[in-house]
Order: C-alpha cells, then structure tokens, then sequence
C-alpha cells in the first residue's frame, strides 16, 4: 500500500471514531432539549390540577427523550459528517505535530506528488504506523451528561407533588362518599317506616312522604357515583 493510501486509511478509520463522538454529545444535548419539553407539559398538566401519574409508565416517559435525541443525534451528525482535513486537524492539534497531518491529507489528494512530497508522505505514514492515534481523539462521556439529573429531578418533584395531592383529594372524595352513604341509608329507613305507618294506616299522605325519602336516597347516592 502506498504512503498516501495508508494515510487516507488511517484517517478514515480515526474518522468514525469522531463521528462517535458527535453522536453521543449530540444524543445528550437532544435529550436535554427532549427533557425540558417534558418538564414544561408535566408542570402544565400539574398546574391544572388533573395529573394522575401513573408509576408504572415513568421509566417509558423517562426513556423516550434518550430516543428522540439519539434520533435528532443521528440526523444531525449525519448532516454534519466530518471531513478528512478536520480529522486531520484534531490530530495535529491533539499531537502538537504543527500541521503534519494536514500537510499529509493534501499531499494524498495531490494526483502526482514529486520526490520530495513522496519522502514527506512516507515519512509520515511511519510516523503515523508507529503510534497508536487511536487516544489522540478519545471518545469520552459528554460533559453535559450530569445536566440530564436536574429535570429528571424537577419531574420527580412534580410528580410526588401530584401524588400527594391525588391522595388527599381521594380520602376527601371517600369520606364525603361515606357520609353520603350513611345519609342515604338513613333516609331509606325513614322511608321504610313512614311506608310501613302508611300502609298500617292507610295514610296516603305518608305514603307519599316515604316515596320521597326513597327518592331522596336514591339521588343522593346517583351524585356521589357520578
């Protein structure tokens, strides 16, 4: 292989590695976005007072943002695909070889390089064989990573807030359901024995009145169910 093919190889496969780079930090920054989006309409559904959160879809509302910016990730990089001179340019600043690599990558370009640029070329391509470049452009965690924890927590308050209000809202509805309840039962024995007195009687006018009690029970149990 010649010296300029070798060179074009090895900045290719540096490349893809960059190319990961891109990706993660653009995976990160997305969700970060995605996130905030989810923030602002749980806040919305919050303020309104109508949020049941339902625990068992938290992980499945804490993933989908990861997706949607690993999505907008792969678009963007792909978009923004890096170039063999910014390959070439990280390397020599990563190294300190002022402009080695780059002076490498035009030279490859070149259709026919002279003696002189031949020497360079082959001076270069065992320079680059016998380091390992690999670590020169490092495929780190992004730094923004440790943001994604303040709206996961942000989410977190707001749906233990909603929690807390569900419950008081629900031991007030059983309560009332209760009381309504007793109520109820108590018109439908009052009715009962105004029905039994009518009817031992021949009273019609109690017999009206217990067909109202009942009527009155059977309502107040109909707005406590609804």
């Amino acid at each position: 292989m010649s010296p300029a093919a070798e060179i074009l190889r090895t900045l290719r496969a540096l490349r893809w590695r960059m190319v990961l780079g891109d990706f993660l930090r653009g995976t990160v920054r997305a969700a970060l976005f995605f996130f905030g989006v989810l923030v602002v309409f749980t806040a919305a559904a919050w303020w309104r007072g109508g949020m049941r959160p339902d625990f068992t879809a938290i992980p499945i509302r804490l993933t989908w943002p990861f997706v949607f910016g690993a999505l907008a990730a792969l678009v963007i990089t792909a978009v923004k695909f890096p170039r063999l001179e910014r390959v070439a340019r990280s390397l020599d600043a990563a190294d300190a070889t002022r402009d080695r690599f780059v002076t490498s990558l035009r030279l490859s370009e070149k259709p026919v390089a002279n003696e002189l640029e031949s020497l360079a070329l082959a001076e270069i391509a065992g320079y680059a064989r016998a380091r390992k470049l690999g670590p020169l452009l490092p495929v780190r965690v992004p730094r923004e990573l440790p943001w994604i924890a303040a709206p996961i927590a942000m989410l977190a308050l707001l749906w233990w807030e909603a929690m807390n209000a569900n419950a008081i809202r629900d031991a007030r509805a059983a309560r009332e359901t209760a009381a309504i309840s007793q109520t109820a039962g108590n018109l439908d024995r009052l009715g009962a024995i105004a029905d039994a007195l009518a009817k031992e009687n021949e009273d019609k006018l109690l017999k009206l009145v217990a067909e109202r009690l009942r009527q009155s029970a059977e309502q107040m149990r109909a707005e406590a169910a609804e």
